[in-house]
């Protein structure tokens, strides 16, 4: 599998730096492909020449490439923590495109090492980790995409998050959003992201916060795209918790849409 069929957003962002290079670095495809006939076939090991600084670029994009294909038909093995523990011994930009390949294959094996790369502001991996975390998938990526959101700039964190899937995912969604610890711009990034998701389970959860002045936009907006039938009872406490008149008429609004849509079921029934 090549570079050009990655096809997530989290993953181009992956691989952008490697791409760049790339281009600006031209490749004797007849080396590339050499080297990669000696790893395919057990000759050479793809790890052992990505931990030599003097490997050349051919070198480096085979090793790459024959890691990723062995990962994607073995995600669960051994591999991705081997792959893993390359992460701190390689340079940067193919440090970058291992993150991508442990994130297309969703080796799960992998993930203590990346979380330890996630929550370390000062390494230089720190925000890749994070968007490979999203693509991993797991309740573990929630809070530490969260904290790495920042005000003004929320759309990466928010697409990174609106990705993340797998069980306990939800649960945690609702357990940042409700932490006050949590900076703000992470709370409201985990709002946008469950309105990308459609994750009607957070509606009560937005109707708590609401009362949070910093909180009250993002969780109106969600309210009103996420609020159901089933959710009145805790749109009506809602109303009650905010003080904002403008605030209090757009829920009162989406109150009756929904009171309405409950009675027509009745009737139909």
């Amino acid at each position: 599998m090549t570079f050009s069929q990655l096809s997530s957003l989290a993953l181009v962002m992956l691989v952008a730096p490697w791409i760049a290079w790339g281009q600006s670095t031209p490749l004797n495809h007849a080396q590339y492909t050499e080297a990669l006939k000696a790893f395919r076939s057990g000759k050479s090991s793809s790890l052992e020449s990505l931990k030599k600084p003097e490997a050349t670029l051919e070198t480096k994009r085979a090793a790459v490439d024959d890691l990723r294909e062995r990962l994607v038909d073995e995600p669960d093995s051994p591999l991705a923590h081997d792959v893993a523990s390359l992460l701190t011994q390689t340079d940067l930009a193919t440090a970058k495109l291992l993150l991508a390949a442990l994130a297309e294959a969703k080796a799960m094996r992998a993930t203590p090492e990346i979380t330890t790369l996630a929550t370390n502001a000062q390494s230089p991996l720190y925000h890749d980790a994070a968007l490979t975390l999203a693509e991993i998938g797991g309740p573990k990526a929630v809070p530490i995409l969260a904290s790495q959101a920042k005000e003004g700039d929320l759309d990466d964190t928010v697409t990174a998050l609106s990705k993340i899937s797998g069980p306990g995912v939800t649960d945690a969604f609702i357990k940042n959003i409700k932490d006050q610890t949590l900076p703000t711009p992470g709370r409201i990034a985990l709002i946008k992201a469950a309105v990308v998701r459609n994750n009607q389970k957070i509606t009560a959860t937005l109707c708590d916060v609401i009362a949070e002045d910093a909180l009250r936009l993002e969780a109106q907006k969600g309210i009103l795209k996420l609020g159901q039938v089933n959710d009145l009872a805790a749109i009506h406490q809602a109303i009650t918790h905010t003080d904002n008149a403008s605030t209090k008429a757009a829920l009162q609004r989406l109150s009756d849409k929904l009171e309405k849509a409950r009675n027509a079921e009745k009737d139909v029934k």
